[in-house]
């Protein structure tokens, strides 16, 4: 009956979360031909997507434009991976590597 029982903290590890990239700033928000995305991170391995509001993947920005000390660039021409203009509307732009992300929306008015 004086036995003490033991708890241990139940709870998310610290360590299990990404550190995140950065910084990621898109301009000019909203934009009419072309958005320029700047991501602060030190990481030259970056995969950028473009989605929609309903989540689906509209375009991969594969190469980018400038890349510096701690800041890489990149630009999203309002097309999809097929080359055709996207409609008017809010779009999701997200920045990765490996679990560590970061996104932004940009509002795309022609």
């Amino acid at each position: 009956a004086g036995e003490e029982e033991l708890v241990r903290p139940v709870g998310i590890d610290a360590t299990s979360f990404a550190a995140p990239l950065g910084r990621m700033s898109v301009s000019p928000n909203p934009f009419r031909a072309v958005a320029n995305i700047q991501i602060e991170t030190e990481s030259r391995n970056l995969t950028v997507n473009v989605y929609d509001v309903k989540g689906r993947l509209v375009s991969t920005l594969r190469r980018p434009t400038h890349a510096s000390a701690g800041v890489i660039s990149f630009q999203w021409d309002g097309k999809n991976a097929a080359g055709t203009r996207v409609s008017n509307g809010i779009y999701y732009i997200r920045a990765y590597r490996g679990e560590a992300a970061v996104s932004s929306k940009v509002l795309l008015v022609r």
